[in-house]
């Protein structure tokens, strides 16, 4: 007997409101992320880091 597997892609559509929330909150953590001490970040490849205020 053959096993198939069955595959899922799930798609989020979130409303107004919640997407405002998850702009913000994605905003938040990225201006956290990039005010750490340079010293902390000495082992974070550049690519990896997000792009600062006036760069968006």
């Amino acid at each position: 007997m053959a096993a198939f597997k069955t595959i899922y892609k799930h798609r989020a559509y979130p409303s107004k409101e919640q997407k405002g929330t998850l702009t913000r909150q994605m905003f938040l953590l990225k201006e956290i992320l990039n005010s750490l001490p340079e010293k902390s970040k000495e082992g974070i490849p550049q690519e990896k880091l997000l792009p600062v205020k006036n760069g968006l």
